[in-house]
């Protein structure tokens, strides 16, 4: 027996719902923007990070 007949409007609205928004990009090509944009935000905060090593070491030597 199901929970609502098959015609019941909230049942469509509960697959409406369920449906993903479809991106110019498709989903790979989201994934692929997500993982890039990852690897830069990581290569921008190790870069900083040893600017930042060098800029101690070099005020401690003066």
């Amino acid at each position: 027996m199901p929970l609502f007949p098959p015609d019941d409007p909230r049942l469509r609205q509960y697959r409406n719902s369920q449906k993903t928004p479809k991106r110019a990009l498709g989903n790979l090509g989201w994934f692929l923007f997500e993982m890039i944009a990852s690897f830069l935000h990581l290569l921008l905060l190790v870069t900083g990070l040893i600017a930042l090593l060098r800029l101690i070491t070099w005020l401690l030597d003066v």
